[in-house]
């Protein structure tokens, strides 16, 4: 067999066609088309898959681990580093796919076709090339399936396909301007010598060819990873060389954040693990706008979707609140315009220990806790609530409240300092009634928290300075109290072979600590990002950083007091998601779940994970029967008489939703 045809119904209402097969050794789409008035259609021809990766090498050690690790400890903890900067060493290499391509065979579900092709070599990666066809969809999906048994790998990839008519570029710009221009022809400068950047927002780059359009964009969350900024760097490419009549287009991960200091830690290849490097395409029949507007809402234009009966909560942004606000309080500052874009109810931002007298125990201290908590009285709307939340550290080594990273997430405006002297009390009384707390220990924060309706989490979990925790504090008291909420969750490190936004460090600890502890212990979506001051900057783009606590309120609290927030989140009453699965309901009982999904991708697959207060299972449905922007409640059973179980759902572009762990 040298060829294949892939006939699927595309969401335009029209009938398309892929006729795939090998090419000189090379994967290729000989023919890609759609029926039109009972003819075919040829939107383009001889389309053949373009790779290339950038690789480093992982640190041998987690240069933020304090001490080192014990003969028992995992060796992952290689892979869960943070401060590690691959791509800044001397050992860093580039190379782009070699193909010796002999075999190819499809598999074919109810909605989704897959044709797989061997023979890639891509640096230290070997393995093939999958096109996956998605019924009721006009998405391609293209990726890399390839592996490396080389220890330490950490990559970055470019992905897209050569041999479209030279046409016409669309996109809009990081200042949010259409542009539509010829593409220009390669000029062998710049970072990229084989490639012309373009810098998009919304990470889509669209090609009018003669009989319609086709679109190219990564996968909304999972092309981007734990960095700490948000900028736009230039995600898309094209290729276009002078005396060649055809050209490429793709997407591309860049080396370097470009605008703040930050280490980019890429993905992880653990020897043997499946990665996939995917790229999405759209073909088309409609015109450069609407194919943009198809792929856009997919994302809900970039915009969290809305669930009845439920706030939608951003945390754990480090924005230097303040200092915007002092400079103007009266201009919305980029921050707040930012998050409003995306659709957030309410902000907790966490940069005040940062930027505060923090060494202060008096007046200095209570005056930047007052005037932090003014700001967020002052972004604060009826519809909009701002949550002056603080992520604590130590930052000298000699006042710790908790050994580690934490988040305080208060009900109310608090004041309380970070240690006390002789002559000061636990709970200062102040002239105006209000309670300055002057905290010694842990029992101390903990009481307060317990006093006031507050709750502490641990951000970034043992990875970044939080390295080895909470493994090393699972036996002190604060750890145990009811007061102490859970774990920030955000996508680090980033792998490529696993299943679900948090598979790996996040839902290994989140699954430790639920069996640890006597009752739930849940997440909350963490984007803990920096800067977003200076009012000049155009080229944020948050959405793909984004994650967001699904919160169940009817209504939003107001800014002197949110206890029906905190309630809600000590309670279990939220869920995690990217935005395009949403869980609508979830009824956990005795050995089954009946749980509602709303999603705008294809679904992949449900699961329920379960346990008895040791073992962790899963009972895993596959979903390739689904259509796009869908709803359905899903039963499964599990087996009675465990622990806790709690439900997830990821789609074909790898977006995830968790539900909280219920005790059962």
């Amino acid at each position: 067999m040298n060829q294949t045809t892939v006939c699927w119904n595309g969401e335009d209402g029209l009938k398309w066609k892929a006729e795939l097969g090998i090419l000189e050794k090379k994967p290729c789409i000989f023919t890609l088309a759609y029926e039109k008035n009972h003819q075919w259609v040829v939107l383009a021809e001889k389309l053949i898959p373009q790779f290339k990766v950038v690789t480093g090498k992982r640190t041998v050690h987690n240069p933020q681990r304090e001490k080192p690790m014990d003969s028992h400890e995992k060796p992952d903890y290689q892979w869960d580093t943070y401060s590690d900067d691959p791509f800044g060493k001397k050992d860093v290499n580039e190379a782009i796919q070699e193909w010796n391509t002999e075999h190819f065979e499809v598999k074919s579900s109810e909605k989704h076709t897959t044709v797989s092709f061997d023979g890639l070599t891509l640096g230290p990666f070997t393995g093939g090339c999958d096109f996956n066809f998605f019924d009721g969809t006009n998405l391609i999906r293209m990726e890399a399936v390839a592996f490396t048994e080389e220890d330490g790998v950490a990559y970055l990839y470019h992905a897209g396909m050569d041999g479209f008519e030279i046409g016409k570029l669309y996109y809009v710009s990081p200042k949010r301007r259409e542009v539509y221009e010829n593409p220009g022809f390669h000029t062998n400068s710049g970072p990229d010598q084989d490639r012309e950047r373009v810098y998009t927002r919304g990470r889509v780059l669209t090609l009018g060819l003669k009989n319609g359009a086709a679109a190219v964009f990564p996968s909304p969350h999972r092309f981007f990873w734990g960095g700490q900024t948000e900028n736009i760097v230039g995600n898309n490419y094209y290729i276009r060389k002078a005396g060649k009549d055809t050209m490429e287009i793709g997407i591309r991960h860049n080396k370097s954040p470009e605008h703040f200091n930050v280490r980019w830690p890429g993905y992880n290849a653990k020897p043997g693990t499946i990665q996939r490097m995917s790229v999405f395409f759209m073909p088309s029949a409609d015109s450069i706008y609407v194919t943009m507007a198809r792929v856009m809402r997919y994302t809900n234009f970039d915009h969290l979707r809305d669930l009845l009966g439920y706030k939608r909560l951003g945390a754990h942004m480090h924005v230097a609140a303040q200092a915007a606000w002092i400079r103007d309080p009266r201009k919305q500052r980029p921050w707040e315009m930012l998050i409003r874009e995306l659709g957030m109810d309410i902000f907790a931002p966490c940069d005040f220990w940062a930027e505060g007298r923090c060494e202060d125990n008096r007046e200095g201290r209570k005056a930047d806790l007052e005037r932090y908590q003014a700001m967020a009285k002052c972004c604060s709307t009826p519809d909009f609530l701002v949550v002056p939340a603080e992520e604590l550290a130590d930052r000298t080594g000699k006042k710790v409240l908790i050994r580690f990273h934490c988040m305080l997430f208060p009900s109310k405006p608090l004041l309380y300092s970070r240690w006390r002297d002789e002559d000061q009390e636990f709970a200062e009384k102040l002239p105006d009634g209000r309670i300055y707390y002057h905290l010694k220990s842990s029992e101390d924060f903990v009481e307060m928290c317990r006093r006031e309706n507050c709750f502490i989490l641990m951000p970034h979990p043992d990875t970044k300075a939080n390295d080895g925790l909470p493994y090393d504090c699972r036996d002190e008291s604060w750890f145990k109290d009811e007061r102490w909420f859970g774990i920030g969750c955000r996508m680090l490190p980033a792998d490529n072979s696993v299943p679900t936004m948090i598979s790996g460090r996040i839902e290994r600890v989140w699954n430790d600590i639920n069996n640890w502890s006597s009752r739930p212990r849940y997440i909350i979506s963490e984007l803990d990002t920096y800067t977003k001051v200076d009012e000049s900057e155009e080229d944020w783009e948050m959405y793909p950083m984004t994650n967001c606590t699904y919160v169940q309120l009817e209504k939003l609290p107001g800014p002197d007091n949110w206890e029906e927030l905190t309630d809600a989140l000590r309670e279990g009453r939220h869920f995690y998601s990217t935005g395009e699965i949403l869980l609508e309901s979830c009824q956990m009982e005795d050995g089954s779940c009946n749980a509602t999904f709303s999603w705008t991708y294809p679904l992949a697959f449900v699961q329920l994970v379960y346990s008895d207060g040791v073992n962790v299972r899963t009972v895993d449905i596959l979903r390739e029967d689904t259509l796009p922007y869908g709803k359905e409640t899903i039963y499964i059973e599990f087996p009675s008489k465990m622990k806790w179980a709690r439900v997830l759902a990821t789609d074909i572009a790898g977006n995830s939703v968790f539900g909280m762990p219920v005790f059962i």
